[in-house]
């Protein structure tokens, strides 16, 4: 039998106490009407829905956090915030950051075409657990 929790649920069950999967945060963003969850609330994604709506007539919802475990009954993981999730931070391409002169390491989980040869990066620092959205001048790939 499993360990139960303060809420005298099995771990595994209880929405409040299971492990966040790897890269989802435990609070996570919808509009009321949205099909996605997101782990920015200033999400690009996530902005343009809300702009979709408007273009259609309708108005921009609120942007609501809610836990993670409440979003994965009914809701699927934004394909760009939740992009580290999407991975499981496999197969990631590794790469090196220019900051403030430095270069870190990091790894790319997801990158897009922003016009006039300039791409952002999703890049992923291991060390930290932290994604930063980074434009291509700074990113150097690996070969």
């Amino acid at each position: 039998m499993g360990t139960r929790c303060v809420h005298d649920l099995l771990i595994e069950e209880c929405g409040y106490c299971k492990e966040v999967p790897f890269g989802l945060k435990n609070v996570v963003y919808r509009t009321t009407y949205g099909k996605a969850f997101h782990n920015w609330d200033n999400c690009e994604y996530l902005e343009s829905g809300q702009k979709f709506a408007e273009s259609k007539g309708g108005s921009a919802t609120e942007i609501l956090p809610i836990t993670w475990s409440s979003a994965s009954q009914n809701l699927y993981p934004c394909e760009w915030c939740c992009a580290l999730f999407y991975s499981k931070g496999e197969d990631l391409e590794d790469c090196l950051i220019t900051i403030n002169g430095g270069q870190k390491p990091a790894k790319i989980v997801k990158d897009r075409y922003l016009g006039k040869n300039i791409r952002e990066f999703q890049v992923y620092f291991p060390e930290t657990g932290k994604v930063e959205l980074i434009i291509s001048r700074y990113v150097t790939r690996y070969k």
